[in-house]
């Protein structure tokens, strides 16, 4: 049965479908495994460098997405109109920041990833949660000690994070180009 993207229950079927390597073809597969190859030894050789790049590219995406927010305010109306500039102006100068100063943007992102974590930490170590005490202290504690880390050493937190990702990235890659070996022939 195939539900129209208006149907209730349609987006959790296409995440179902996105988390569910069954449903991707072979040659999907294999070259999304390349791709995850080639980006993982990037990271994990070069994190530095790579994390920049990804950041660069993140940068020019976000100048992109404004320009379409942008065109869009020509064509709205009122409040629409407005959030439409007011967001594109926010995007294109997040953007910008990104493409041009990628390993500062990297920094600045590492630095509120660690005051996130910090905080998430400290509600796992406060709270009264329904899990087990003791993995909510522990999970608790490792998030206070990752986000004091990410704040105090940023730039060094930075290329671990990129590092790690790109072990990440050479494991899912592998798994991708190993997976359709393995997938019996329809």
């Amino acid at each position: 049965m195939t539900r129209s993207a208006d149907e209730p229950g349609a987006a959790i079927l296409v995440v179902e479908a996105a988390l569910n390597p069954a449903r991707f073809s072979r040659s999907s597969m294999i070259i999304r495994g390349i791709f995850a190859v080639v980006i993982g030894l990037l990271l994990t050789v070069s994190p530095g460098e790579s994390a920049a790049g990804i950041v660069m590219g993140i940068g020019f995406l976000l100048i992109l997405d404004a320009a379409v927010l942008l065109v869009a305010a020509f064509s709205a109306k009122g409040r629409l109109r407005t959030a439409c500039i007011v967001y594109g102006i926010l995007i294109f100068l997040t953007g910008a920041i990104a493409f041009t100063s990628p390993i500062l943007t990297g920094v600045v992102w590492t630095i509120l990833i660690g005051i996130w974590q910090l905080v998430a930490g400290i509600h796992l170590l406060a709270d009264d949660l329904p899990i087990s005490r003791g993995w909510a202290r522990f999970s608790g504690g490792m998030a206070v000690l990752t986000g004091f880390l990410f704040i105090v050493w940023p730039a060094a937190s930075f290329l671990a994070f990129a590092w790690v990702g790109g072990l990440l990235l050479l494991v899912t890659g592998a798994s991708l180009l190993i997976a359709p070996l393995l997938k019996p022939k329809n």
